[in-house]
């Protein structure tokens, strides 16, 4: 690429309402450039990019956050391997063990979160505040009878009932429940406990907990532990780790010569340990500090479950995981999976018969969509708006002119690489230009009027490849008479494009449009399918000109948003350059994708995800709203995490269709 072409592009294709002034200004000057032409382009990036006039994101104020490539990497530099831990630890008389942060783990962001979903099970509104405040009665109470705080399960039920009106049993058996369903083993230390154990050391586990040990034993089996000596609790035997009296306890019912003790507390598991004389370890809390991580932007409930899951995965140690796999798992996850929801909820209001996931867009939402919703059938559709184009010029051939020439100036040197880009090389010796001639502005404003001029001749030369296209959409089809197409984004154009292709076919039947996102409110054209998002056969999930403005107002193709967003949905194929008929039918004839190993990770990420956000089967964790799901994104573009990812292919390549 020369150096002209180098500064063109920084200058001119880098903001497309800049590509489109500079041009205009161009062609009413007759196609002439010179330094009046630089003068203006230089003062569109000024006014854009220095003064933040209409065409740049409007700044809001943003939380600065520490965005790490690979969070697990930077966690596991503090803590040593697990074997190495178990070693240690095996060197000791007596080993105890805190229970939560440590060998477990909630997927909430705080403890006191989980009573959310506990006050959504019992029906009763601000639980989470109720529950909080009948357990700080309840101590107060309690240390005005007999001087202490210690209070158990049973006690703040008791005083909870009162407010609540719900009984006592109920009120400790929904959230026993609760607490089952939101915990699981922490797998740094799990593999600790197992090596442990294996070598005949029975632990002792020492919790400042209100749940008696009965009901924590119940807890830790299910996380999938066994084989400990005794497990001492606060709320049983009047002492806690804070104050001491658990580890005098432990020396005085567990003689050994040296003691060692395991937890995430700084003040009560080390220095109130290491005080009594025991040894200490101070684990990782995966929540401890993790603001500086995880966006605030978003609703309490659901960004509690998110930030809580992500911490858990990537700050026990238990492994290091490739960046793109993190940046799929903590920024694209909670994305995808959320809008297959929407997906989910709008075919059912639509009543579909069939969903349509379009390439390459398409490839891991429809996975997570036929693998946690899957309520309708559902096809993978070979699908481009450089097919599109072709297979909708009859109705709408500016569509063809803007994708194949106006937009074609910077990457073709000669008219007649645009003449085959185009797929009108037959048609070469009516257009009038001499293939060797330069393809510049003027250049392309004469073959689109050309196009304009001789359409059928142009349809005729598309025609085999409509067909083809047609015949595959066709059996795609089957007899499903209600579609839902989803795609990324950005106008609909590929949801358009399949619509008409389907009415030719089946002339009864009714298209519907899922998007994650619209054009954004400084798009060049921004209210392009504003008319269908009206009139609800078009449906954005994150934003659109009609709901979550602010992030239709944020989100930014010139600071490269729509090719962030996009890294997160893309597949590992390549995009669909046309289909070629062969005798067993249409073929699809695909781009190479130099980010096949990316994409790769972040799927596997994705996936992960999936998995762990949905392990609670709490079934309203499903409703995450588009501005939730569009949160985490916004901070990774707002902190600039993306510029590290430079070994990906960012860039538009030039694709040959022919």
């Amino acid at each position: 690429m020369g150096l002209k072409l180098k500064i063109y592009n920084v200058l001119v294709n880098r903001h497309r309402t800049i590509k489109y002034k500079y041009e205009a200004y161009i062609a009413m000057s007759g196609g002439k450039g010179g330094i009046k032409a630089w003068m203006y382009l230089l003062r569109l990036n000024f006014g854009y990019y220095i003064l933040h006039e209409r065409g740049c994101e409007i700044k809001r104020p943003k939380q600065k956050l520490t965005l790490l490539p690979s969070e697990s990497a930077f966690f596991s530099e503090k803590i040593c391997p697990a074997e190495e831990l178990a070693e240690r630890l095996s060197g000791y008389g007596c080993v105890s063990f805190d229970i939560f942060d440590t060998l477990v783990f909630r997927r909430t962001a705080k403890p006191t979160d989980v009573f959310y979903f506990v006050g959504e099970k019992l029906g009763r509104l601000d639980f989470r505040r109720l529950r909080i405040e009948a357990e700080k009665k309840a101590r107060e109470i309690k240390h005005k009878q007999t001087g202490s705080y210690e209070v158990d399960i049973y006690d703040i039920a008791r005083r909870l009932s009162v407010v609540t009106g719900i009984s006592e049993e109920k009120l400790i058996q929904t959230e026993l429940e609760t607490e089952q369903a939101f915990c699981f083993a922490n797998p740094y230390m799990k593999r600790v406990w197992e090596i442990l154990t294996e070598r005949g050391i029975k632990p002792v586990i020492l919790s400042d907990m209100y749940l008696p040990a009965d009901m924590l034993e119940k807890l830790l089996v299910s996380c999938g532990y066994s084989g400990w000596g005794e497990l001492s609790v606060s709320c049983e035997s009047g002492r806690s780790k804070y104050d001491g009296g658990t580890y005098r306890l432990l020396k005085e019912k567990h003689p050994a010569d040296s003691y060692i003790h395991v937890g995430d507390n700084r003040i009560s598991d080390v220095e109130k340990a290491r005080k009594e004389g025991i040894e200490a370890v101070l684990s990782v809390d995966p929540n401890g500090g993790s603001g500086k991580y995880r966006t605030s932007d978003m609703s309490p409930v659901t960004g509690s479950v998110w930030a809580g899951t992500v911490n858990a995965r990537l700050h026990s140690g238990e492994k290091v995981y490739d960046k793109y796999y993190e940046l799929g798992y903590v920024y694209g996850g909670l994305l995808i999976y959320g809008y297959c929801n929407f997906i989910n909820n709008y075919a059912k209001e639509k009543n579909i018969d069939r969903i349509f996931f379009l390439s390459r867009d398409g490839y891991i939402v429809k996975e997570i969509y036929d693998g946690y919703f899957g309520e309708f059938q559902s096809e993978y559709v070979y699908w481009s708006r450089a097919v599109g184009s072709v297979t909708s010029f009859d109705g709408f051939p500016f569509d063809f002119v803007e994708k194949y020439i106006l937009q074609k100036v910077s990457t073709c040197a000669i008219i007649k690489d645009i003449v085959e880009e185009c797929g009108l090389s037959a048609l070469s010796d009516e257009i009038g230009e001499r293939l060797d001639a330069r393809f510049d502005n003027a250049a392309a404003g004469r073959l689109a009027e050309w196009v304009y001029a001789n359409k059928a001749k142009v349809a005729a030369a598309l025609s085999s490849e409509k067909a083809a296209a047609k015949q595959y959409i066709a059996e795609k089809l089957g007899d499903a008479e209600r579609i839902l197409t989803v795609d990324c984004g950005w106008a609909g154009s590929g949801h358009f494009s399949v619509s008409e292709l389907i009415k030719e076919i089946a002339p009864l039947s009714k298209t519907y449009g899922a998007l994650c996102g619209t054009n954004n409110a400084f798009h060049i054209y921004p209210d392009v399918s504003d008319a269908f998002l009206t009139d609800d056969s078009l449906r954005a999930y994150c934003f659109s000109s009609s709901h979550d403005r602010d992030l239709f107002e944020f989100h930014s193709p010139s600071l490269r948003h729509n090719l962030y967003f996009e890294m997160l949905f893309s597949s590992e194929e390549g995009s669909l350059l046309r289909f070629d008929m062969s005798d067993n039918g249409p073929v699809p004839i695909l781009s190479d994708n130099p980010n096949k190993e990316y994409v790769r990770l972040i799927h596997d990420g994705i996936r992960r995800f999936a998995a762990d956000y949905s392990a609670t089967g709490t079934e309203f964790l499903k409703n995450v709203s588009g501005r939730d799901a569009y949160a985490p994104f916004k901070s990774a573009a707002e902190n600039g995490l993306f510029e590290r990812y430079g070994e990906y292919r960012f860039e538009e390549l030039t694709m040959k269709r022919r």
